[in-house]
This record gives C-alpha cells, sequence and structure tokens, in this order.
C-alpha cells in the first residue's frame, strides 16, 4: 500500500479518505514531535476534530441548499480536505457539486492530484474538480471574476487568517458559509495585545477566560469586515479546542441587516483581572472605570468583541442528527459537538476557581452550582472552555451563594 505514495510521503487514512501525505518521521523537531511546518507539504493530524465538523456541517449544509453547490478550499495542501467532502458529503448527493482546490506550491498541486486518483473522488457522476496553481486570495478573486457562484470556502491557514478573509467575504455567495480557521491564538486571546489591536482592531489584555475572547475577537473582526462590504454574518458553530480557533459563519447580503448587527452584536466586555466575573456592554456605552459587582477590584475593558450567541443551536442539532449516518467520525468530534449544543454562549464564561479563591473557598462541582443557580431560576450551563468554567445570567450575588459552602445543596 505504501507503495502508491511518492518517496517521503506515506499513506494516510482519515474519514474515507485515503491520500499520501508527509512521512511524519522526517519532520520532526529535536524533542521528536512531528512539525507539519517543515513538510514540504502541509498536513497536521491534530487537525481531524476541524476536518471532521467541517464535514458534517457542510453535509447539514447541502442537505438544506436546493441548488447547485461549490466548495473552494484555496490552501488545500494534500487536498484531504476538499477529497473527504466529495466521499462524504457530495457522494450520493443528487445535487451536481463543483469542487475547487488551490494552493501556491507545484508540489502539492502535484500531490493534490495524485490522492485524488487513489481515493477513487475523481469519478463521481455529479461532481467537477478542479485543482489549481495559485495563491489563495488570487483564486478567490479568480473565481469571482469568472462569475462562479461560490457557497462555501475553507479559509485554513498556518497561522493568522485575516489576510484572507476579505477575499473571501467578497467571493461568497448570499447565504453561503465560511469555516475559518486561526492558530495564532495567543494574538487573539490577548497574549500580545499590540499584535492583536494591529491584526484585530481589538484591544484587550491576556484575560481569565482567554479562549473565549479568542472566539469573539475573531467573530468581532468578520462581522466588522463583512460590514464593509455590506454584508454581516450569523454564527452557526464557533470553538476553541487545541491549539486553534474554529468559527463557521454564513454570509448574507444587506447594508441595514449589517448595521443592525454592529450594533447589536459588536459590543465590549468589563472583565475583572481578579475574580474572572464578567459581562457585556454595548460599544457606546460611556467610558468609564467600572468595578467588579462580585469582588469589588477595578475591571479592565476588552473590545470591540462579538457578543451575541457564538452557535446557531437548531443548526448544531440538525448535525447531530445527521452524526449517526457518518460512523467513521471520531469521538472526540462527536463530544465536541453535544457539547457545543449544550452550552449558552449568549453571556461569557465565569470560571469556579477564581471566584472560590476569592471567597477562600475550595471549589464546588460545577453542577452543583449550576444547580443551584438553576433554582434561582436563571440559566446556567457548563463552558465549553474551561472545566471549571460555567455560563450563567446570574447576577453576582447568586452567583456568591451558589459557590459559597453554606448554599450548596
Amino acid at each position: 500500500m505504501e507503495t502508491l505514495c511518492p518517496r517521503g510521503f506515506s499513506l494516510v487514512i482519515e474519514g474515507l479518505a485515503r491520500f499520501c501525505a508527509p512521512d511524519e518521521s522526517l519532520y520532526r523537531r529535536p524533542n521528536g514531535v512531528y512539525e507539519p511546518s517543515l513538510a514540504p507539504v502541509f498536513y497536521n493530524p491534530e487537525m481531524v476534530e476541524n476536518r471532521d465538523v467541517t464535514m458534517v456541517t457542510l453535509k447539514t449544509f447541502l442537505v438544506s441548499w436546493s441548488k447547485e453547490f461549490t466548495f473552494l478550499d484555496p490552501m488545500a495542501a494534500t487536498g484531504v480536505r476538499g477529497i473527504r467532502f466529495i466521499l462524504e458529503v457530495a457522494k450520493g448527493s443528487s445535487k451536481s457539486v463543483n469542487v475547487y482546490m488551490g494552493d501556491i506550491s507545484p508540489t502539492a498541486v502535484e500531490l493534490m492530484k495524485h490522492n485524488l486518483k487513489i481515493s477513487n473522488a475523481s469519478s463521481l457522476s455529479n461532481v467537477y474538480v478542479q485543482i489549481s496553481l495559485m495563491d489563495a486570495n488570487e483564486y478567490m478573486y479568480y473565481l469571482k471574476r469568472l462569475g462562479i457562484t461560490l457557497n462555501y470556502i475553507d479559509i485554513d491557514p498556518f497561522g493568522a487568517p485575516l489576510y484572507y478573509i476579505h477575499a473571501a467575504l467578497q467571493s461568497i455567495c448570499n447565504g453561503g458559509m465560511l469555516g475559518i480557521t486561526a492558530t495564532d491564538v495567543a494574538v487573539l486571546e490577548g497574549k500580545y495585545p499590540n499584535t492583536l489591536l494591529r491584526r484585530y482592531s481589538v484591544k484587550g489584555l491576556k484575560s481569565l477566560i482567554s479562549k473565549e475572547v479568542a472566539v469573539r475577537s475573531l467573530l468581532s473582526f468578520a462581522m466588522r469586515s463583512a460590514a464593509a462590504y455590506d454584508k454581516y454574518i450569523k454564527p452557526l458553530l464557533s470553538y476553541h479546542i487545541k491549539h486553534y480557533v474554529r468559527v463557521f459563519v454564513k454570509v448574507f447580503t444587506g447594508a441595514t441587516k449589517a448595521s443592525v448587527y454592529l450594533n447589536k452584536c459588536i459590543g465590549k466586555m468589563q472583565h475583572c483581572l481578579n475574580c474572572g466575573f464578567s459581562y457585556f456592554e454595548e460599544l457606546n456605552n460611556a467610558a468609564k472605570e467600572a468595578k467588579c459587582p462580585l469582588c469589588g477590584e477595578s475591571m479592565i475593558v476588552i473590545g470591540p468583541l462579538w457578543i451575541c450567541d457564538l452557535i446557531d443551536y437548531e443548526y448544531v442539532k440538525k448535525t447531530l442528527n445527521i452524526v449517526s449516518e457518518m460512523p467513521w467520525l471520531s469521538k472526540s468530534s462527536i463530544n465536541l459537538l453535544t457539547m457545543l449544543s449544550n452550552t449558552n454562549t449568549s453571556v461569557p464564561t465565569i470560571r469556579l476557581t477564581y471566584i472560590a479563591k476569592r471567597l477562600k473557598l475550595n471549589v464546588p462541582p460545577r453542577d452543583i452550582v449550576i444547580e443551584c443557580i438553576r433554582s434561582y431560576e436563571y440559566d446556567a450551563t457548563l463552558s465549553m472552555y474551561y472545566h471549571d468554567g460555567i455560563n450563567t445570567n446570574a447576577p453576582a450575588d447568586i452567583i456568591v451563594q451558589c459557590v459559597s459552602k453554606d448554599h450548596r445543596f
């Protein structure tokens, strides 16, 4: 089986795809860990949940799409994402599907063509495939100039995605979807405030809920960028896992709606670096130093952030219904989707570790705190970001009561 691959590459099976990827043993750091960026063509096996969730999200999307469907991966590398889309989503569909894959690397382009053949993904009667040697932004604008309607564009670079978001927003059709990955998470989380401000026009510091801030910063940048073209976004799925942030957004045209979404969903977060308590505010609220309602310390402002839901819950439920049709998906990917479906993302995360520390208490079990908060008729769910995190719309005094020993059930 290994002879199917060129020298320096080995056969990999992921989902329903069979393809050649760089031999991991040849591209390791001094500590022995495989480093994808050292290989001649990029492939990261640690991103399997990224591609799994993409497939089930697109399968859900394609079911509801009534017309011909066009998929673009302008940074396709090995072509695994496009090949999986063909075999796991397009195959068996009654719709005509066009798959465009590109890369700036000639080696990657040749490998994609090879992988397309050995995966038997190029022989489906309802699928047209084109592979091009082209820069990602150039490819998106090229297809736009040709008048090709793009229903899905995947932006998954090595590093920051912002350099490709404007081209994607201009190229995607009305009602189409973007899948965006960011691996510059240290920047999005606020570890490098100056870089965060330069790249994403977000002002902030590293917070106690920096993973959530990273997701909301990326969505904020996408929404503000879309508004420049009289467009707006609606998040379907958004999450932070391992070393990256991933968001799926639908993009719609409409200047009036774009203004509505800017006013409604782009705001700021007051955050306490002492106990971690946070809350959202409208962007145009007068600037003033706020005191934390839980511990009394001064709060910092982070923004502009996306302050609306990070998830379309009905859409996530639909994806979970489709998961049973895709038994090859990894357990971790299914667990991720399940967690997303059960999390309230309209309010910021609070972390029980820091609140308990402030109250000089042991950290209580999350389930008990959630049960207590719900007994006061407020909403409370597990956080998708932190093992000690919950999401609740309860005021500070209720949270304190439920974390305190004397008020636990």
